[in-house]
């Protein structure tokens, strides 16, 4: 399931998401956000997704990270 958030829609999870904590603040949680953001991190009875990660620069919540094996 996916959240999706049209623009200026705060996400209704942004104080108690594990993944808008500290200094790190979702773009979810932006009032000011100009564009839809989904959030694929909330499973449908509201809990979180573990172990994931979600960059301070996705500002869609599409961005996917690709890691290189060295």
């Amino acid at each position: 399931m996916s959240l999706i958030l049209k623009e200026k829609v705060i996400c209704p999870y942004n104080n108690s998401c594990p993944y808008n904590k500290g200094s790190f603040t979702c773009h979810g949680a932006n009032p000011d956000r100009s564009n839809e953001f989904i959030c694929d991190f909330v499973n449908k009875d509201g809990s979180f997704k573990e172990n994931c990660f979600r960059n301070k620069h996705d500002t869609s919540g599409k961005m996917e990270i690709i890691v290189e094996k060295t």
